[in-house]
């Protein structure tokens, strides 16, 4: 009964042994087969990373191509008569995307062979592989086809995807399109009243401040006519300025300012007690016919405060206030306005026409002198103020005839490199105190023809172009 009963336990013993062994195979295999599913979900995510980095990368690319494009157009309407400002930026930036991108993946080592992130955690025999394809290269849109292949060991995953690039997508429009203040007429501000601007503005006509009136402009602005500022008015332009010409005048206390460069036709002029132009950038004065007045002026207690960079392309007018010059008959006038030999300076008339004869001026000017070249002019006039007479009976009228100009009223700014005014003037410079012969630092033998070109870009613009025609539009100021 004993030996039974023994039995029957080795028999349940054994069972139980096979049993367990059978359980423990199982989940053995069970084991295997989680942790080799594991391994190719990590080579899933490893591929999905790779994935994720070249797509960002490549549009951190695109962005970066696209600034470039956008800050190196220059809207040129008479390259592009027919298009507007918007449609000659989509022009040029569908020429030049695909070449600014595939240089910019040049240059960071990722046009051949694109670089893989650094990931921390992955298996010691894993390994990423990211392809990059740019196709339709000058199409719009051009494609990346990326292909990111993630492995570890023997297990291998990919992820295939496609970027495409709408060169044309309007996200440029507001940075191309961002003039806030648009008129067919005239821009006034007066009687106390105050505009601050952070767009580009843009007038056909006049730009007027008077009246304790204060203007305040952080972007480009463009005056087809003139800036004019009286009676205790204030601007300030920290963008570049375009105009006819600028004037401040017409009661005192009146200041204008330029941070940036100031683009003028004509004439630049303050008259009266304590109105002031500051222009701390580089002036730009071309006139677009050479007997155009075109310079700075001023005096009868205006003052102009200058940056260490002028180019004049021109000298000042003044009216014939009589016949003849010097107050010598035989230097005659000729006409009703004098082209005088200065670029600087403009409260001189009574110098040219003095209500009394200096004798030693004889000794330099006779009849010829308002046929010769404005260069020819200037040395002699150069030559005369700077020589003093030898005998004494002519100093007194010498004296007087020199107490007649004005060079004081414009100075330079005081900046590291002192104040040296560099640049270019076609007449003499009456400034700092002292009279200057021109300046002779053109930058090339093109430059006021391109300057001039550069000018009438701006101010010649006809922003009707941009506007829809099937929506009147007067001519008055659009806000």
């Amino acid at each position: 009964m004993r030996g039974s009963v023994l039995i029957i336990t080795i028999h349940i013993l054994m069972i139980m042994s096979l049993l367990l062994l059978t359980a423990f195979s199982i989940a053995q295999s069970h084991f295997l087969i989680s942790g080799y599913e594991d391994l190719h979900q990590e080579a899933y995510y490893l591929a999905e990373s790779g994935m994720r980095f070249a797509m960002e990368e490549l549009r951190d690319i695109t962005r970066q191509a696209f600034e470039e494009c956008t800050s190196e157009f220059k809207w040129d309407p008479l390259k592009y008569p027919l298009h507007s400002k918007q449609e000659a930026a989509q022009i040029y930036i569908n020429d030049k995307l695909s070449s600014k991108i595939k240089k910019l993946m040049t240059d960071k080592g990722c046009y051949f062979k694109f670089p893989s992130p650094e990931l921390a955690g992955v298996p010691e025999n894993s390994k990423l592989d990211i392809k990059v394809k740019f196709t339709d290269f000058y199409n719009n849109p051009s494609r990346f086809r990326i292909s990111s292949r993630g492995e570890i060991g023997k297990i291998r995953r990919r992820i295939d995807s496609e970027i495409f690039i709408n060169k044309i997508s309007g996200y440029y429009n507001s940075p191309l399109f961002d003039w806030i203040i648009l008129s067919g007429g005239e821009v006034s501000i007066k009687n106390g009243g105050k505009l601050q601007t952070e767009g580009q503005m843009f007038l056909k006509e006049k730009l007027k401040i008077n009246n304790n009136a204060d203007l305040v402009s952080s972007a480009c602005v463009t005056a087809k006519g003139e800036i004019n500022l009286q009676n205790n008015s204030t601007a300030f332009f920290s963008g570049d300025v375009f105009c006819r010409s600028l004037a401040v005048d017409g009661g005192c206390n009146s200041q204008v300012s330029f941070l940036s460069d100031l683009y003028t036709y004509g004439e630049i002029v303050t008259v009266g007690e304590a109105n002031e132009i500051e222009l701390y950038g580089s002036l730009y004065a071309c006139p677009e016919d050479t007997s155009d007045s075109v310079g700075l002026i001023a005096g009868d207690g205006g003052s102009i405060v200058l940056g260490n960079h002028v180019y004049i392309n021109g000298t000042l007018n003044y009216p014939a206030s009589q016949p003849f010059l010097f107050g010598l008959e035989n230097v005659s006038v000729g006409s009703e306005v004098f082209k005088s030999p200065e670029s600087i300076g403009g409260w001189n008339s009574n110098f040219y026409f003095p209500d009394f004869t200096p004798n030693y001026a004889a000794c330099y000017f006779d009849e010829i002198y308002a046929n010769l070249h404005t260069r020819e002019q200037a040395a002699l006039v150069y030559e005369y103020l700077s020589s003093p007479p030898p005998l004494e009976e002519n100093w007194e009228t010498y004296v007087q005839h020199l107490s007649n100009i004005d060079k004081n009223s414009i100075n330079t700014a005081q900046t590291e490199g002192g104040t040296v005014l560099l640049g270019h003037c076609s007449g003499l410079l009456f400034i700092n105190n002292q009279i200057l012969k021109p300046l002779n630092s053109i930058p090339s033998s093109n430059f006021y023809k391109d300057l001039l070109v550069t000018m009438k870009m701006q101010t010649d613009w006809d922003y009707r172009s941009q506007l829809n025609f099937a929506i009147e539009v007067l001519n008055k100021n659009l806000i």
